[in-house]
């Protein structure tokens, strides 16, 4: 196998480990859709590819849609009407936090503010809290499917060596299952998983060696000196 491998090449792999017919429309398709399928998968366990985009906030207009991009939420964060700079990161709260907060207020879903609390409400509703008192912007990071690989000539995004292997034997569970190979059905699952925790590690290790430091609740900045200095907080 090429590499890095590109979409032909797994394609190649998984047909030649399976005994399956590459002249078979049958057989390519359904390879190439359980490669696709594996891929997805992979990158969205691992949350190996994020982005971020900004959602406009409406006045008196609590509950918003995931945008189709992300489909896990990582923070959020908001910019006030009128300001260049956004805020502290949202809270995750429960559903029940959220109507426990605004029972607080009178019972009224609208107890305008600048937002400081999420929750989800469905699948895909985001229930914000406050209740935006004006056209506020969110600034949302979140973890998103790869692009499907299409083109034989495809490369995944996912950092090699991890790429050709994890994908290889992931689509392997699915081809094997189908050719109804008993043993095989044992031996992928163990050696997708073997890839999988070594991914796992890289990606805890891609970020540096040092350890995260426990976020302290309060003000950012230490008490000066001088009692009159504005610190801004």
């Amino acid at each position: 196998m090429a590499f890095p491998s590109t979409f032909q090449d797994l394609q190649n792999a998984v047909m030649a480990k399976t005994r399956l017919d590459p002249a078979n429309p049958l057989d390519a398709s359904k390879v190439k859709d359980w490669i696709n399928q594996v891929y997805a998968r992979v990158v969205l366990e691992v949350e190996f590819l994020t982005g971020n985009t900004t959602v406009a906030l409406n006045p008196n207009l609590n509950q918003y849609q995931m945008p189709t991009q992300a489909k896990r939420i990582k923070w959020m964060t908001i910019m006030q009407q009128g300001q260049n700079f956004y805020g502290p990161p949202l809270r995750l709260v429960s559903m029940d936090e959220i109507l426990w907060r605004r029972v607080a207020s009178g019972g009224s879903g609208f107890t305008n503010g600048t937002a400081t609390h999420y929750a989800f409400s469905g699948p895909n509703n985001i229930d914000v809290w406050p209740t935006p008192g004006a056209a506020d912007t969110m600034l949302m990071y979140y973890v998103a499917y790869p692009t499907p690989l299409a083109a034989n000539t495809d490369v995944p995004q996912i950092d090699e060596p991890y790429a050709s292997k994890l994908i290889e034997y992931g689509t392997l569970i699915d081809a094997s299952e189908y050719i109804k190979d008993t043993i095989a059905t044992y031996q992928f699952p163990q050696v997708f998983n073997d890839w999988m925790y070594r991914f796992r590690q890289h990606m805890s290790r891609k970020e540096g060696t040092q350890s995260k430091d426990f976020r302290i609740p309060g003000p950012r900045y230490p008490a000066p000196h001088d009692r009159s200095m504005d610190i801004g907080v």
